[in-house]
């Protein structure tokens, strides 16, 4: 049943259908209470207040506006529950420091910002529904959005949009993991515990006593429909619900229920055998269909019929984990929608779901293995086509046929083997993505997301390119140390997660790793130098020896990848789960001291001194035991000295630095890192270890609150107790700011450019300045120019290219305020060693339709100089 339907339902005095509209939503508006400092204990009680309020205005809410108004009631209670607990705004559930700092910054906002930040980025509302919850105008809501993201930019010394977006990715887990559910036990009343009470205002801004006693709503395994409509009862104003006479009633298991619900289960299990192609012999054989039966049984006996008697909303719930055990697995997908699962319910549900696929997938493969002759036939342009197989399967065995019409019913799919010419059968749970049970839940999603690459290996070798490989690895590697020993997930992918690692390294006869000259074949030099930018401690611990060993010999020899065993990949888990890992890295033993600068009060005396030697010679000892803020501040007074070569002596010397003779082609003068900084700041808490080498972003804080994006480069150790500055180009421009000379710049070089689209003049000009070229010939509607500034102007024809450029929202060099270029560390389009980076342009006046990512472009390095690259990858 549709959200808009339960609450009709409600309307009409249907208590469980109002119980389960509250449980779809609670989670919601837990998370939005405490996102909005809320702390964690006083959620249930502003969870119940808010669903209290939505109940005595039942009435008067349409269905199809229950949504907007349940978030306009949470909004309005907010208040009330801030003040009262202002002070003890808390961290603590958040278990990832940068998590924390992320959540503070939020609550650092202005409130007209943060409440329109979170319903889009939290939420997935358009302008236009957030504009309707507030009654303010798009434009309005927009702007503060926009802010929004320049405050957290500032606060977390963030310094693109893209940093932005993965640090809200990464808290939007953490969120997911805090249970935000009302429960028995927060609710019920008992006189040993001293209840909880928080004011709150209502709707006319009167003050109401929310006391815990007063709700209650349902997690795992208890019967909420039930008890919310009793408490609701207490001053009922809704006069199509039942009087408190006939809860009891109404709560009764009859046997006319049993009866219907025994049928239900019968008709399911008749059904699933047709659904997915298989004959009721061997239906009746697989190990789920008689852990289904046997749950049954247990189920509907008798003394459990007695036991649940009074409570039928708890009778229920069993059988509709029931129905979900014998349904096939995209009934599965379908039916949990409506039993909102919680905590462990959750992967209780994923477990099951897992070994009925796993079973349904073996059965499939027999098919396949059976019909293997037949098959082999299925060819387009004579090489073996899955989709071929798939879209024209007339003309193959009635087996055959009747798996592929079943394979979404089995949440499956067919592909070629990697290293066979053979069909093979993988899971392909399309109907989970987009569920909520997996997006709401991190440990449910990480399984999920687990168990929709398996399997991941046969006989033959991996299954899956070895590129890929490597990611699916450092993902699981993340899971598993996070994970208990004892838990499903580790028991279950710690033996994949050990042979995967082991068949990357060494392969199969089939998979060979070296090829013909003894050399390491490039995809798998690629993925396992994956694991120096995006692996845990684990897989470190055991590549970077093999990776230098292995660069050093022309990848052809190792001695750490000959001493190899198949077991060392899960003794380095268990060190890490121990804490005992870290020390063993490279630089493993570096302590970085607290240490805040307030830049007001530094002695910048002191740094000309050390400015004055260290750029006489650019002896880097001199930098030995230099604080990492200290490098900073004197890689800044360079910039305002206008001394490149001393700032590029400061960088490090590893990863895609150019020669100090383009470097300076390209150099401009960057803007003061510290204007209107209040402070700078450095801890433990901001390393990270990317590699061999840790990386340290520190924190800044400025006076203004909403200035302009600042941008604070980062700092690398390779140890020796020195810190240098990471490589990067970065470039801002204020176009309405008094003698900029960046638009003369710019009009000069594309007069030069667009006359003859000579490519050498992009080899002296910098990436900004060919940025604004690109939206000076935008706004000269200039598509040939335009084509020419594009990675590859052949990819495609001039108007595909022109209509991107238009759907991207890309304005002329005179609409734009500020035009920002930064360096990008993602690899480009997964090409490794690529120099890429971000072409910022800022609107004078913001478009209410313009997307919030629409003010960017890609930029990447080519031979022929900067160019536009995929206008797709923002």
């Amino acid at each position: 049943m549709e959200i808009n339907e339960l609450f009709f339902h409600a309307k009409s005095g249907d208590r469980a259908a109002f119980s389960k509209w509250c449980f779809a939503n609670q989670l919601l508006i837990g998370r939005f209470g405490f996102q909005n400092g809320i702390p964690l204990a006083a959620t249930s009680a502003y969870q119940g207040e808010v669903f209290r309020k939505i109940y005595t205005l039942l009435s008067d809410i349409q269905p199809e506006e229950a949504e907007k108004r349940l978030w306009q009631t949470a909004i309005k209670l907010l208040t009330g529950y801030r003040e009262k607990t202002a002070e003890s705004m808390e961290t603590e559930a958040l278990r990832f420091e940068e998590d924390k700092e992320t959540h503070e910054a939020i609550q650092g906002m202005d409130e007209q910002q943060r409440i329109p930040f979170l319903l889009v980025n939290f939420y997935g509302k358009s302008l236009w529904e957030v504009s309707g919850i507030l009654g303010k105008p798009e434009q309005q809501i927009h702007e503060s959005v926009i802010q929004a993201k320049a405050f957290l930019t500032h606060r977390l010394a963030l310094q693109n949009d893209v940093q932005i977006e993965k640090r809200l990715e990464f808290i939007e887990k953490s969120y997911a993991r805090i249970p935000f559910s009302l429960s028995e036990s927060d609710f019920s009343t008992n006189e040993q515990q001293e209840e909880i009470q928080i004011d709150a205002m209502d709707a006319d801004g009167k003050r109401t006593a929310a006391k815990r006693s007063t709700v209650l709503l349902a997690v795992a395994g208890i019967a909420m429909a039930g008890v919310v409509g009793a408490s609701f009862l207490f001053d009922d104003p809704n006069p199509n619900i039942n009087s408190p006479a006939s809860v009891e009633a109404d709560e009764t298991v009859t046997a006319k229920m049993v009866e219907e619900w025994r049928a239900e289960f019968n008709d399911i299990r008749a059904s699933s055998p047709a659904r997915l192609g298989v004959d009721p012999e061997v239906y009746e054989q697989f190990a789920f269909v008689k852990e289904a039966d046997a749950l049954m049984k247990r189920t509907f006996k008798e003394s459990n019929i007695e036991k649940m008697g009074n409570d039928k909303k708890k009778m229920q719930r069993q059988v509709d984990k029931l129905l979900l055990a014998i349904d096939t697995p995209n009934g599965m997908a379908m039916g949990v929608q409506d039993v909102f699962l919680t905590g462990e319910e959750n992967l209780e549900f994923l477990y099951g779901y897992g070994a009925k696929t796993k079973e349904l997938l073996i059965s499939a493969e027999q098919v396949l293995v059976q019909h293997e002759e037949a098959l082999a036939q299925v060819k387009f342009n004579g090489l073996l086509s899955a989709e071929k197989l798939m879209a024209q399967p007339k003309g193959l065995p009635v087996e055959v046929q009747g798996l592929l019409a079943s394979l979404r019913e089995r949440g499956l799919t067919v592909v070629k083997h990697p290293a066979e010419e053979r069909f093979i059968v993988r899971r392909h749970p399309e109907a989970l993505y987009s569920s909520d049970v997996m997006n709401q839940d991190y440990t449910a999603n990480a399984y999920f997301n687990l168990l929709a690459n398996d399997p991941y290996f046969d006989d033959k070798g991996l299954l899956l390119p070895s590129e890929h490989m490597a990611q699916i690895l450092s993902h699981m590697e993340l899971n598993l140390v996070e994970a208990k020993t004892s838990s499903k997930l580790y028991q279950e992918f710690a033996f994949i997660f050990q042979h995967s690692f082991f068949l990357l390294l060494k392969g199969t006869e089939d998979q060979t790793i070296f090829d013909s000259h003894g050399v390491v074949k490039e995809e798998y030099q690629l993925a396992w130098k994956t694991f120096s930018t995006q692996a845990g401690n684990p897989l470190l611990y055991l590549m970077l020896p093999i990776v230098e060993e292995m660069e050093a010999s022309g990848w052809t020899s190792s001695k750490s990848y000959d001493n190899l065993a198949y077991e060392n990949i899960m003794e380095a888990m268990e060190m890490e789960k121990k804490g005992l890992l870290a020390e063993k890295l490279p630089n493993g033993d570096v302590v970085v001291e607290k240490e805040l600068v307030e830049i007001e009060h530094y002695d910048f005396e002191a740094m000309a001194k050390l400015y004055k030697s260290f750029s006489a010679g650019h002896d880097k000892n001199l930098l030995i035991g230099l604080a990492p803020l200290d490098t900073l501040i004197l890689y800044q007074y360079a910039n305002q000295q206008e001394d490149p070569v001393t700032m590029w002596n400061l960088m490090e010397d590893e990863g895609a630095k150019p020669e100090l003779e383009d470097y300076l082609r390209f150099w401009r003068k960057q803007p003061d890192f510290f204007a209107g900084m209040r402070w700078i700041e450095a801890g433990p808490e901001n390393v990270h270890r990317i590699g061999k080498n840790l990386e340290l972003f520190p924190y800044l804080n400025f006076f203004e609150e909403n200035g302009p994006m600042q941008y604070m480069p980062g700092l690398v150790t390779s140890g020796k107790d020195l810190w240098l500055v990471k490589y990067h180009l970065y470039e801002s421009y204020d176009l309405a700011e008094k003698g900029q000379s960046f638009t003369k710049k710019v009009e000069s070089l594309y007069a030069e450019f667009s006359a003859d689209l000579e490519e050498d003049i992009l080899n002296v000009a910098s990436p900004g300045e060919i940025g604004g070229m690109f939206l000076l010939a935008k706004e000269k509607d200039d598509v040939r120019t335009m084509s020419a500034l594009y990675e590859d102007e052949t990819q495609q024809a001039p108007e595909v290219l022109e209509a991107q450029i238009e759907s991207r929202g890309v304005i002329g060099l005179s609409e734009a305020n500020r035009v920002i270029f930064s360096m990008d560390s993602a690899n480009y389009g997964f090409i490794p060693n690529v120099e890429t980076g971000i072409l910022y342009f800022e609107n004078q006046q913001p478009v209410e339709s313009e997307p919030f990512n629409g003010n960017q472009l890609t930029m990447v390095k080519t031979e022929k100089g900067w160019k536009i690259g995929d206008l797709n990858m923002y």
